[in-house]
């Protein structure tokens, strides 16, 4: 049987430990605050991506609440953190999932849920922007599928999340059986 080997199962040791870190400081210090500059304007309303579905109406809704100056804070804070927090979180999966399933066939499988969170997570970003920019107009069909891009983003994330405690508890009772 031919062995296929990617980048993924190249990845060193040393990049998981860099993502780990570039993960911890943001969701230690720039997601907060990201979150405490937003929240000047949402007048107790969560930010549509911070919830797991959404409708149209309630995007709409948020929009109006924002007022233009909220909502103009909000497209500046995607375009500022909203770009640089999915590279984050993505080079933080792609490098633990491939240390944790180096030798796994399923690895390219798993490590393309990956690029989907991301592009779910840029998708969402954009449309929701775009929706804020041309408020009170209403765009065709974008605020309709808004809800479903942040539901994608939000599974893709969770799968992640569940592959990656897997692939820990298998190294674990890896280390523990050599013992």
């Amino acid at each position: 049987m031919k062995k296929y080997f990617t980048l993924a199962q190249k990845i060193p040791f040393a990049y998981c430990l860099v993502s780990v870190f570039f993960m911890a400081i943001f969701m230690g210090i720039v997601l907060p605050y990201e979150a405490s500059l937003l929240n000047e304007y949402l007048n107790g309303l969560s930010a549509p991506d911070t919830r797991f579905f959404y409708t149209s109406d309630t995007l709409y809704h948020i929009a109006a609440a924002l007022n233009e100056t909220g909502r103009n804070a909000y497209i500046i804070s995607r375009l500022r953190f909203d770009i640089a927090w999915p590279l984050v979180y993505s080079f933080f999966f792609y490098t633990s999932i491939s240390v944790l399933f180096k030798h796994s066939m399923y690895l390219n499988k798993v490590l393309l849920i990956v690029f989907f969170a991301f592009l779910f997570d840029l998708l969402e970003n954009t449309i929701v922007s775009l929706v804020f920019y041309y408020y009170p107009k209403e765009i065709l069909f974008l605020p309709h599928i808004a809800g479903f891009m942040t539901l994608f983003k939000w599974l893709a994330i969770s799968v992640l999340f569940i592959v990656m405690v897997f692939g820990l508890y298998k190294k674990l009772f890896q280390s523990i059986h050599r013992s």
